[in-house]
């Protein structure tokens, strides 16, 4: 499904897989961008967990939703790798602070264990130079824009979207697994002085 969000694609899809099977050969969760009130998060956890060997197989089915966005829907002629990958986990009372993703083309989340409480990610967007009132809000006049979560929905978006995580109301311990996209390759057209080449190390 797609939806237009402040004038960007926002895609979202409801996989069939196992959540609870990717938590148990789940790696170290990261929480560098999830802030409690007085201890300070952990932040060395590993970056790069869809190239671990046991989440080959949901590295697959990521890439397959990944082209469906940028190639089928978006219609890029461009070639498309997943750049960095890393678990999160929100503890109870915990919340993710608002933020977006540089050195990144596309940024996605898959949910692999919340609920209706575990709090909903926010879009907002900041660019309106000229700002109007409406007779009613919706996706595309709107600031703001929440989705709730559930197991095994993903989403993909422009990495350049703010978004934040709402406060985790539930009693358990909110997974996900996030990552981001750059294309591959020629980038642009070759015919124009800002086209380029990106190849990944």
């Amino acid at each position: 499904m797609i939806d237009v969000l402040f004038g960007d694609v926002l895609y979202s899809n409801q996989l069939n897989i196992n959540t609870q099977d990717v938590i148990k050969k789940m790696s170290e969760p990261r929480k560098a961008e999830i802030h409690k009130s007085k201890d300070k998060p952990k932040s060395d956890a590993s970056l790069y967990v869809l190239e671990e060997k046991q989440h080959a197989t949901l590295k697959k089915i990521i890439d397959a939703e990944i082209y469906e966005y940028a190639n089928n829907i978006m219609k890029y002629n461009s070639k498309f790798n997943i750049t960095t990958s890393w678990f999160t986990e929100v503890d109870t009372k915990e919340r993710g602070d608002l933020h977006k993703h540089t050195n990144s083309f596309l940024s996605g989340v898959l949910y692999l264990n919340v609920n209706k409480k575990s709090g909903n990610i926010t879009f907002e967007k900041f660019t309106d130079e000229i700002s109007v009132t409406c007779t009613e809000y919706n996706k595309l006049n709107g600031k703001t824009y929440s989705i709730q979560p559930e197991n095994g929905l993903i989403l993909l978006f422009p990495s350049k979207l703010w978004h934040s995580v709402g406060y985790n109301e539930s009693e358990q311990i909110r997974n996900s697994l996030a990552f981001n996209v750059m294309p591959v390759g020629k980038v642009g057209l070759s015919s124009s002085d800002s086209h380029m080449k990106i190849k990944l190390v």
